[in-house]
C-alpha cells in the first residue's frame, strides 16, 4: 500500500465515521519500504534508481484498519466497504463474527477430514519429491493447498 491509499482511507475514515462514538485503529505499520524508480529512456545498469515512494507490503488475511465503538457493523458497512475498493487489492470488510465463524468452519473441515495424505502433510514430508515442483509460497502457505497453474 502507498502513502496515497493510506491518505484515502483515512479521508474516509474522517468524513463517514462520527468519531465521537467510535475509533479507529491502524494494524499495518506506516509505508516503510522505499520502492525504486528508474526514469523512462535511461540506460539499464549505473545501479538502482532513485526512491520513488515508500510502501507497505501486505501479507494476505490481514486486518488494515480496525473501527470500534457504539456503532453497529451494519451501519459501519457501507463505509467499510468503499474503503475496500479503494485498496490494490482484494479485501473485504470483516466483524469479529464472521472471523469467528471462518475459524471455526476451517477447524471443522480440518476435524472431518479423514485423508491422512492431505497438502500441507505432503510438502512438510517431501513426499514424492514434491519440492521439486513447488515453491517457496507453497511451502510456507501450504494449508491453504496447491496453487492451480
Amino acid at each position: 500500500m502507498k502513502e496515497s491509499h493510506f491518505n484515502t482511507i483515512r479521508d474516509m475514515v474522517n468524513k463517514r465515521i462520527d468519531m465521537e462514538r467510535c475509533f479507529s485503529i491502524w494494524r499495518v505499520d506506516p509505508p516503510w519500504h522505499p520502492w525504486y524508480f528508474k526514469g523512462l529512456n535511461k540506460k539499464r545498469g549505473a545501479g538502482k534508481g532513485s526512491i520513488e515512494y515508500f510502501v507497505t507490503p501486505i501479507k494476505a488475511n490481514r486486518v488494515i484498519i480496525e473501527i470500534g465503538g457504539t456503532l453497529t457493523f451494519d451501519y459501519l458497512y457501507r463505509t467499510l466497504l468503499a474503503i475496500a475498493e479503494s485498496l490494490p487489492f482484494p479485501a473485504i470488510p470483516v466483524s469479529q463474527e464472521l472471523l469467528d465463524k471462518w475459524d471455526a468452519e476451517r477447524q471443522e473441515i480440518q476435524e472431518k477430514n479423514i485423508n491422512p495424505f492431505r497438502w500441507e502433510y505432503l510438502i512438510r514430508n517431501n513426499i514424492m519429491n514434491c519440492h521439486r515442483y513447488t515453491d517457496f509460497y507453497d511451502i510456507e502457505f501450504a494449508r491453504y493447498g496447491p496453487k492451480v497453474r
